[in-house]
């Protein structure tokens, strides 16, 4: 039980807190330049758009640690390889307002690129960059190579593409594909969109990864590529890749090539 004048004790010492957190707001306020506090705000702003984006909240599951300090970002945290190292810097990189980042991330172990858990966690990467399928309703397991998948997706083309995707995937030998067909079966990743940088940084990531390069710029899913291609192959290798990603409603590729070619629409 408490005493009436230990009662009054505390509440004397919540008002001096009170009033100590009231005196350092004031302080604050008066010490600290609008300027100062303004950019502070548009670094916080910033942060949460950038650790907000679909790549690095749901691909590469919220391991980077972001800070901005006026337009410059730098990134903090530890990856699996360099796919996903890229794909953190190029998505970061196509945030508007962010005009250079400093990567400071690391790797994880070595010992675990090619372990099955790796193998796993890099099938569900490309799944969740490319493919518009609710991983909520799919298992992926990994039997010394030979991969299973499990679940349920909502039309046949989707569990096509799927079971495509991971026959690409490096380290996969063979693939049992026990997907069943429901069309009312839409998971939650189906519906989510996804942000223009997330798209951008997909994009860029996987043209370094094929040793290729375009100029990116888009709205709203809708990339236009601009550059200079070697040959007509190798355009229309970029435009395939571009338009292989999820959040991409169409693209429009203006490149030229190199080797006098007529470029084709």
């Amino acid at each position: 039980m408490v005493s009436e004048g230990a009662s009054r004790n505390n509440v004397g010492m919540l008002d001096s807190d009170a009033d100590q957190n009231l005196g350092m707001r004031k302080f604050l306020a008066k010490e600290t330049p609008p300027a100062e506090l303004s950019r502070f705000a548009a670094n916080r702003r910033l942060e949460r758009e950038i650790r907000d984006s679909f790549s690095l909240r749901r691909i590469l599951g919220n391991r980077v640690f972001v800070k901005a300090d006026g337009g410059v970002v730098t990134l903090r945290g530890s990856l699996r390889d360099e796919e996903e190292r890229c794909l953190a810097v190029e998505t970061v990189a196509s945030v508007s307002g962010v005009s250079e980042v400093v990567d400071e991330l690391i790797l994880g172990d070595r010992s675990q690129v090619g372990s099955s858990s790796a193998l796993v966690a890099t099938i569900y990467v490309r799944l969740l960059s490319k493919a518009n399928v609710g991983l909520e309703a799919v298992s992926i397991e990994d039997q010394s190579g030979v991969i299973l998948v499990k679940g349920v997706v909502d039309n046949p083309v989707r569990k096509l593409l799927i079971e495509t995707l991971i026959l690409e995937t490096k380290g996969v030998s063979s693939l049992k594909n026990e997907l069943r067909v429901d069309p009312l079966a839409i998971g939650e990743t189906a519906t989510e969109s996804v942000d223009d940088a997330s798209i951008t940084g997909m994009v860029r990531s996987a043209l370094k990864s094929a040793g290729l390069h375009a100029e990116i710029r888009i709205y709203n899913g809708l990339i236009v590529l601009s550059g200079v291609a070697a040959d007509l192959a190798e355009r229309s290798m970029i435009g395939a890749i571009a338009q292989s990603f999820r959040g991409v409603r169409w693209v429009t590729n203006e490149m030229s090539v190199r080797r006098g070619e007529l470029p084709y629409a």
